[in-house]
């Protein structure tokens, strides 16, 4: 898991969570299961990752995105769900692409510029 709820309810990413600053109780995103979670740090092979203990209550739940793996329609539901259910505590970050590249129909305008050679000669 990339993504954990901390105990006031806010999200937190592996890459901005910082213990002395957030905490240690982190839970579980899906609004069904809220297993608590523990921070593993980065190592040469793994990247940062929240995860499960797998003791007492430390485990999620049937029904939960995170319980076992989902099929693509499944994923797309629970992406949607957990979008919603965040979304107060989610900033929204706009990215635009230029897909004219792969457009089949573009057609891309030609600029007739001159060189700086060009552009030397006819101050000479």
């Amino acid at each position: 898991m990339q993504t954990a709820l901390l105990h006031n309810g806010n999200a937190v990413n592996t890459k901005e969570y910082d213990e002395s600053i957030h905490g240690s109780r982190l839970f579980c995103i899906d609004k069904n299961c809220q297993a608590p979670l523990i921070y593993v740090g980065k190592s040469s092979t793994m990247n940062a990752h929240f995860k499960t203990t797998g003791k007492g209550d430390s485990r999620h739940v049937k029904g939960c995105g995170f319980y076992e793996r989902l099929d693509i329609l499944e994923s797309v539901n629970k992406t949607k769900e957990y979008q919603t259910q965040m979304s107060d505590s989610l900033s929204e970050t706009i990215i635009r692409l230029s897909m004219n590249r792969i457009d089949p129909d573009y057609q891309s305008k030609t600029i007739e510029r001159e060189t700086k050679e060009e552009k030397n000669e006819e101050k000479s």
